[in-house]
């Protein structure tokens, strides 16, 4: 006689298929996310250094560094720029009072650590800025000290730290005020020398392996496998996405774009250095907080950030906001970013990743107090 065989209980069949679905995308999202894929193709040249022949001038001394940044504020001397994305000079930062402050470097992040501040700006959406906090911040009182400097022949840094009060609180982020002879100085390094996903390294060993004296986190391209990646000339992905793109030209301007307005073939024309895919565009066409911007609602909250500016060809600003620490910094909204970006002077600027990315670096050393220690990355810009 054969016996008939015992069915399983329902919820011990709906146990087992949820075990399966999640051991299913347990799997996916650590090959997705986690495990590091080294790309066959590790791009093709677009632009060689030998080719960027435009220079320019440092400032001879402080005093003359002083003057240009007088005539800078002066709104009768302000000049209209040509691009879309491009800005008036806005009123330029207070003068920095010397100091002297250092912070020491911390360990490298062996882990591939993750945060919510990871998160791509691919799925962005149009958010109306917050004129509220943007003017807040204009009119907050901002101190500043002079922290690091440097000057070669090809550079000349100086590096302030600064602190105002936004609308969720007190707020300090770090400007490193960068003069350079050509765009060729302004350089980016990928973790591991490697172009792939979710290939990451800690700034502090990127800083070494590139011999920086100033490097800040770049737009964390390893995180996706979309978006424009162009890299010291050489161009790794065109493939945009909905996020704004920045492009550093061989004649040192530079310019950000809407994702319609990108074309790959015509932006290689022109001589592409570098191009970043994260975003938003942070300045308007008139150097004016924007209306709006293209992002996502994470981004746009209260949060550490990263952004590069650009006030003139050879002269460009990097911020690295502090944040999620209300005993320090809490950090800013774009509104308040923005704000920041027109009174450091800047024609141009654009929002890179941020949260946990956020670190600045001088001569091996970190400047800011990254969230969480910071983490490790896919990318960096330095000047070497």
């Amino acid at each position: 006689m054969i016996k008939s065989r015992k069915k399983l209980p329902v919820y011990v069949i709906i146990l087992i298929d949820a075990g399966l679905i999640a051991l299913f995308f347990g799997l996916f999202i650590t090959f997705e996310y986690f495990i590091p894929k080294v790309s066959s193709d590790q791009g093709s040249v677009v632009l060689s250094s030998d080719d960027i022949d435009t220079t320019f001038k440092l400032p001879a001394d402080s005093s003359e560094k002083e003057k240009a940044a007088a005539k800078q504020t002066d709104p009768d001397e302000s000049q209209s720029s040509d691009n879309n994305s491009s800005n008036d000079t806005s009123k330029q930062s207070k003068a920095a009072a010397s100091g002297s402050n250092s912070k020491s470097s911390k360990k490298s992040r062996s882990g591939a650590s993750t945060g919510s501040g990871s998160r791509s700006n691919e799925n962005t959406e149009i958010l109306k800025s917050n004129t509220d906090q943007a003017r807040s911040t204009e009119n907050s009182n901002i101190t500043s000290k002079e922290i690091k400097s440097y000057k070669s022949e090809n550079a000349q840094i100086t590096v302030y730290e600064k602190t105002l009060t936004a609308s969720s609180g007190n707020v300090v982020y770090y400007v490193a005020d960068c003069y350079v002879t050509s765009a060729a100085e302004i350089k980016t390094y990928l973790a591991e020398n490697t172009y792939g996903t979710n290939i990451k390294d800690s700034i502090e060993n990127m800083d070494k392996a590139t011999g920086s004296v100033l490097s800040i986190n770049g737009d964390f391209y390893g995180n996706s496998e979309s978006g424009v990646v162009i890299r010291n000339g050489k161009e790794y992905r065109s493939n945009n996405t909905n996020a704004d793109i920045c492009v550093l030209f061989k004649d040192g301007s530079m310019k950000t774009y809407s994702p319609s307005q990108y074309n790959a073939q015509e932006v290689i024309k022109q001589g592409a250095w570098q191009a970043w895919c994260f975003g938003p565009t942070l300045l308007d066409a008139n150097g004016n907080v924007p209306e709006s911007y293209n992002t996502t609602s994470f981004i746009n909250k209260t949060n550490p950030r990263t952004a590069i500016g650009y006030i003139e060809p050879g002269h460009y600003i990097f911020v690295v906001v502090d944040g999620r620490d209300a005993d320090h910094s809490v950090g800013v909204t774009l509104s308040e970013l923005s704000s920041i970006m027109k009174y450091e002077g800047c024609k141009t600027a654009y929002n890179l990743d941020g949260g946990n990315s956020s670190v600045m670096t001088f001569k091996g050393e970190l400047v800011n107090q990254p969230s969480k220690d910071g983490r490790d990355i896919s990318d960096i810009v330095y000047i070497a």
